[in-house]
């Protein structure tokens, strides 16, 4: 809607993977796999599906991180981007592996080649990612950004200052390198 795009997913939208993945990109790939918390720019949007209950897309993508690697095709679960959870929940995964590993099994595949089928399985892999517009403290470890706004939401209880909040905050203003600015904190915080 800030953008005023039509579709829930376009070219241009920047991701962040919330699960490792290793079946997508190339083994010549610098990054070796697709790591939780590394960002894709989407470049092109090649189709929408419904599987299984589910919605994909098979798009093409590039590393942020890396600008030299080439841009490459994945298949992203689209209902990953708005769920609640950090990742698609147990179950629905294991709902998922059950209808996939019963379409290799309707195939009348061995058992040995139906488990080396589902390691591969696009569908079954698909790349979970949320949308990489804002993310919190805990998502944004071991990354930095120009500008930080930090706003001590629920961790801060009625001033108090324990270990966790400290290292949540910690972790929330040193991912600043120019900027960071400091949202609805009580007074009694700068004394």
């Amino acid at each position: 809607a800030i953008f005023f795009r039509e579709e829930e997913l376009e070219a241009g939208d920047r991701l962040m993977a919330v699960k490792n993945n290793y079946v997508f990109l190339p083994d010549d790939s610098r990054a070796g796999f697709i790591a939780n918390g590394d960002f894709l720019e989407v470049l092109k949007i090649k189709s929408w599906l419904d599987l299984h209950g589910y919605r994909f897309a098979d798009v093409v993508v590039r590393l942020c991180d890396y600008p030299d690697e080439p841009s490459f095709d994945v298949r992203l679960w689209l209902d990953a981007l708005h769920g609640s959870g950090p990742a698609m929940s147990r179950d629905d995964q294991q709902k998922l592996y059950e209808a996939v590993r019963q379409n290799y099994l309707d195939e009348g595949m061995k058992m040995s080649k139906v488990k080396a089928a589902l390691k591969n399985d696009i569908t079954l892999q698909a790349l979970q990612v949320k949308f990489a517009y804002a993310l919190t403290c805990h998502k944004s470890q071991g990354g930095q950004w120009k500008h930080i706004y930090l706003e001590p939401g629920y961790y801060q209880k009625d001033g108090e200052k324990s270990e966790e909040y400290l290292r949540w905050l910690y972790t929330g203003m040193t991912r600043a390198t120019e900027q960071l600015k400091l949202l609805g904190f009580p007074k009694q915080f700068f004394e």
